[in-house]
């Protein structure tokens, strides 16, 4: 197996240091997020959940509001991933809520 890219850094507690925190990680590992959206289970749920059109997307939209409301550090992290490693919000978010959203598709 390949060892896990190694990431240090020191950040605050703030949401801005949260997704600076996320998009240093998404700055430093563009290539491995974009091979993690692109595993076939992942893309099928990406395809399906991310996108204004894509016919799970408003269940994308409600679990964001619940997890904005719950863990707004966790979606400030999520949105400097994205923005860092230059992909979609969205399917960064499906990336993070994979198991969860299983659920939704037959």
């Amino acid at each position: 197996p390949r060892p896990l890219p190694v990431f240090t850094g020191t950040y605050g507690t703030t949401h801005a240091d949260h997704e600076r925190m996320g998009w240093d990680m998404g700055a430093a590992f563009p290539a491995e997020v974009r091979q993690r959206l692109n595993r076939t289970s992942t893309r099928r749920l990406v395809d399906h959940f991310a996108g204004l059109h894509a016919p799970g997307a408003s269940t994308l939209s409600a679990f964001r509001l619940v997890h904005e409301a719950a863990v707004p550090g966790a979606m400030a992290f999520i949105r400097g991933v994205a923005r860092g490693a230059g992909v979609p919000e969205d399917q960064v978010l499906v990336l993070n809520l994979r198991v969860e959203l299983a659920h939704f598709v037959r």
